[in-house]
């Protein structure tokens, strides 16, 4: 039975749970690409438009390329976005055709296949696919097109992949945090963390892999925390297969998945097996639209650096200038201070969002009412967090580009929040600490809320630090 204490506490937690949703569904509703000013001013290398641009819900090369290959899908059955066709009448040889070249599409993230000389997304299939079933429901049965009226599309597959999931995983923490923490401060102060300290709502009014990614381990850890629960078979197959397409979306997440199996071998192993069978399924059912829509098994991305990427009038080919190109797309930073920038520098984890320092530290601490298997779990959350940041300073250099903030490892955030849940009932206790995580919090809110009109723009410190003539990319 729920005390009046217990009560006022979800009193409070709905709350926050219904300003969240209102405040992403209004930035969706709103969202469109502006040309600032500044942003010209500070890059002079960047030319104003000649003309006014239209109107549109799409932001950079990163979404735009996936809406191409949605229109794309929907419209035409097929994932080409675009044609290289041999035209000798052109100065160049060639013309460039498709939803690709068109306005509100335009993007950097093509590749061109050598062989077959058409365009495509350089975006895994699945989540695309996804959002392309939507949009086909609407175009049969409201006869709306992206390219005349793109708000109607948007704003429904955006509400469908981002936001209902994102407050559905919100919802789920909100659960765990009511039954973990011991003080009313700290279930108040972790839950305000998780719904206005992280990019995860910024990123919710763009089309982008990671939200969906995060969403979907946010709900394996519900899954194997939530209280007074064992894990049964049919708990874990379920969160084998959620494990399994977050790492259709977003690769790297992989790595919780891994956690989780390395724990089962060693505690009931046969278990395992069913586990790693669930976990694989999405990742397969991707890989044969990979084959039977590009002709490989791998994902597109993988061919960065060759002729895919690299073709004449590709963004990506202009590494082959003399001399080479500026900018952050083509950074070569020695690899300490691109892992100081992506941890507690211009775009660090931990600089932008310092909430989730409090939360790495928390994971040191299990809490002493989890069973064996959920204890070597939350451990194993420390290594898996340093191998996905240790994974991306040996495989980047580029801070994945135009992102205000590090978007390749939001797939953290939710050990990283369970870390705060037990963190943040010490930090309650005492004056001095309590204060130090209001100004985490307040750091952590306005770098996530610094770009809300576009994520695509650079962070606050990386900003800061340019004005300052401190870096020039």
């Amino acid at each position: 039975m729920n005390t009046p204490e217990q009560k006022q506490i979800r009193t409070i937690f709905s709350i926050l749970l219904v300003v969240t949703g209102a405040i992403m569904m209004a930035r969706l509703v709103n969202a469109e690409l502006l040309v600032e000013p500044s942003l010209y001013k500070q890059n002079p290398s960047r030319k104003w438009p000649a003309s006014a641009p239209g109107a549109w819900p799409t932001f950079s090369s990163n979404d735009r390329v996936r809406w191409a290959t949605v229109r794309s899908l929907a419209e035409n059955n097929t994932f080409e976005i675009g044609q290289r066709i041999e035209d000798p009448t052109t100065p160049k040889g060639y013309r460039d055709e498709g939803i690709l070249f068109e306005d509100g599409f335009k993007s950097v993230d093509a590749v061109l296949h050598p062989d077959r000389k058409v365009f495509y997304g350089t975006k895994t299939p699945l989540l695309v696919m996804m959002a392309a079933g939507e949009y086909k429901i609407i175009l049969k049965y409201c006869n709306i097109r992206m390219a005349e009226k793109p708000w109607h599309v948007v704003i429904p597959i955006l509400t469908t992949l981002h936001i209902l999931p994102l407050l559905l995983a919100l919802f789920l923490l909100g659960r765990l945090i009511c039954s973990w923490a011991i003080s009313d401060w700290g279930k108040i102060f972790t839950f305000s963390s998780a719904c206005f300290g992280t990019f995860l709502t910024t990123f919710a009014m763009t089309f982008n892999n990671h939200v969906p990614a995060a969403c979907c381990l946010f709900y394996v850890v519900y899954l194997l925390f939530a209280p007074d629960t064992t894990w049964s078979v049919g708990r874990l197959f379920l969160a084998g297969l959620l494990a399994g397409l977050a790492t259709a979306f977003d690769y790297p997440m992989a790595a919780l998945g891994g956690c989780i199996f390395a724990v089962l071998l060693l505690t009931r192993w046969k278990t395992s097996l069913l586990f790693l069978l669930a976990m694989l399924v999405f990742p397969a059912i991707q890989t044969v639209i990979n084959y039977k829509a590009y002709g490989i098994y791998e994902p597109i991305y993988s061919k960065f650096g060759t002729a895919w990427y690299e073709y004449e009038g590709s963004h990506w080919n202009k590494v082959n200038l003399t001399p080479p190109p500026t900018g952050i797309d083509f950074l070569n930073q020695p690899k300490h201070i691109y892992a100081v920038n992506l941890t507690f520098g211009h775009h660090g984890l931990f600089s932008l969002t310092p909430v989730f320092l409090i939360g790495l530290i928390g994971l040191f601490f299990a809490p002493k009412w989890l069973s064996r298997e959920q204890k070597y779990l939350w451990w194993t959350s420390i290594p898996m967090i340093l191998a996905v940041i240790g994974y991306f300073v040996a495989t980047t250099n580029n801070y994945a580009g135009w992102s205000c903030g590090p978007r390749w490892l939001f797939g953290l955030i939710p050990s990283l929040l369970l870390g705060l849940v037990r963190a943040s009932d010490y930090l309650g206790s005492k004056c001095i600490l309590r204060w130090t995580a209001y100004v985490c919090l307040g750091l952590s809110i306005f770098a996530a809320q610094y770009c809300a009109f576009n994520p695509w723009r650079y962070p606050w410190l990386l900003q800061w630090s340019q004005y300052q003539g401190l870096t020039n990319y």
